[in-house]
């Protein structure tokens, strides 16, 4: 699923959600605004990419890691992304690699 996010207070953004028929699901938070190129996550709240996970009942934000958008258009957006994730209560961490998404702008 994807969704252009507008809110006040924040910069326009792209929410980007895949969800796995065990209920795992990741989100992936693009600022609208962003080209072509390699932007590095800044923790859970990070202005400019973010991410949080639901694994096995506990979300998961992103930590460290990089979103590289491979190419954009005004209908499509296409890309790659490495990422830490943390949970906030247990501390534990995860490794997602090599990640990729295609999907078509709203």
């Amino acid at each position: 699923d994807v969704a252009s996010v507008v809110s006040s207070g924040v910069d326009p953004y792209y929410s980007i959600v895949a969800k796995k028929t065990n209920g795992d699901s990741m989100g992936l938070s693009i600022r609208q605004s962003l080209g072509v190129g390699t932007y590095q996550f800044a923790g859970a709240f990070g202005p400019q990419i973010n991410t949080s996970c639901l694994l096995g009942g506990l979300i998961y934000t992103g930590d460290t890691g990089s979103v590289t958008i491979t190419s954009k258009t005004a209908t499509h957006i296409t890309g790659t992304f490495n990422v830490v994730i943390k949970n906030f209560t247990s501390g534990s961490t995860k490794t997602i690699s090599a990640g990729t998404f295609s999907v078509d702008l709203p």
